[in-house]
């Protein structure tokens, strides 16, 4: 389960792509499942820093738009460019996460 905090971006990316991200991680057979998912969440970061994974975020956001609180759209300039309008960094990016909930079921 993913949960976007900032904006739901981050959470429909991972949900895109963290299974082949941790099927990378655990190509390893012999690998720890506790540090292996730890890397893998990391790796999910590091993807999302590229340039490709940027532009996947800011697409997202261009295509679906949060919605602003209605005092800030009170309070916002009407001269600001629409979201649409907006580049990658202008839209802060970088400042938007996502949290995951794992259960690790051991057999043993």
């Amino acid at each position: 389960m993913f949960d976007g905090h900032g904006g739901r971006e981050v959470a429909v990316f991972s949900n895109a792509h963290y299974e082949e991200i941790l099927k990378k991680e655990f190509k390893s057979k012999d690998k720890d499942v506790r540090e292996g998912l730890r890397v893998s969440f990391l790796n999910v970061d590091v993807e999302i820093k590229t340039p490709q994974g940027q532009n996947e975020l800011g697409n997202l956001r261009r295509d679906k738009p949060p919605k602003k609180p209605a005092l800030l759209n009170i309070l916002s300039d009407e001269r600001e460019k629409k979201e649409e309008e907006q580049t990658n960094e202008e839209m802060m990016l970088d400042s938007i996460g996502c949290t995951s909930n794992v259960i690790y079921i051991n057999r043993d």
